[in-house]
């Protein structure tokens, strides 16, 4: 069997009420040569069901003991097998030119790493706004982290060899300390063609205001 061009990777826990239009936002790609590796870390609700409701077989699903995000990512990149890996959180939306868009961009570029833009969707008012413009990730990246899991591509290898910081302490920062870690080792490469939305919502993780957990994940940071 050929391997899909994307592995787009979505680690989840608890958001089956998220979950499904996640899913649906990815089948609906206009680029199709693709595969979805869900990583569900030990969700308690009915995430499974709603999941193998969805049959179609370019999802797979593969449920693990809870460790954390990075831990649940790096799982999916071990199924992996397409020629670029993009993570995608299980409460975010793709856009139909996200698959479209990336392809393009490597035809063009031919990238280890790079990020297409985002915007960020408010679920009470649905406002929506634009986040801080790149303009040079390997330079902007040290300051903040100013970019959306779901816009960053990795080509596999590179993917496999510069993994998630599992340390389950340092979750919600895990993505920004990778991206340095590229960063200091490819040419991050960029397009601010808008192709996913990421949804703030109440029970959002990193929407956390224990003072303590921050300082401890700062300081492991």
């Amino acid at each position: 069997m050929r391997s899909p061009f994307f592995s787009v990777i979505i680690p989840t826990y608890n958001r089956a009420g998220f979950i499904f239009k996640t899913i649906q936002s990815v089948l609906s790609q206009q680029f199709e040569d693709f595969e979805i590796i869900i990583v569900d870390d030990g969700s308690t609700d009915n995430t499974q069901e709603i999941v193998q409701a969805i049959h179609d077989a370019r999802v797979s699903y593969f449920r693990k003991e809870n460790a954390e995000r990075a831990a649940a990512r790096n799982f999916g990149v071990d199924k992996s097998k397409g020629a670029y890996i993009n993570f995608l959180d299980s409460d975010d939306l793709l856009l139909p030119n996200h698959l479209s868009g990336a392809y393009e961009f490597i035809q063009a570029n031919n990238p280890d790493v790079f990020h297409l833009g985002y915007v960020i969707e408010e679920a009470s008012s649905g406002k929506v706004k634009l986040p801080k413009q790149v303009t040079n990730i390997n330079e902007q990246i040290l300051r903040g982290n100013l970019l959306s899991c779901n816009g960053v591509f990795i080509r596999t290898q590179a993917a496999r060899q510069n993994r998630f910081n599992e340390t389950r302490a340092l979750s919600s920062l895990e993505d920004w300390e990778l991206w340095i870690r590229l960063a200091a080792r490819f040419s991050f490469m960029h397009s601010n063609q808008i192709t996913s939305r990421v949804i703030n919502h109440d029970s959002r993780s990193v929407m956390s205001a224990d003072r303590e957990k921050i300082k401890m994940k700062a300081a492991i940071f």
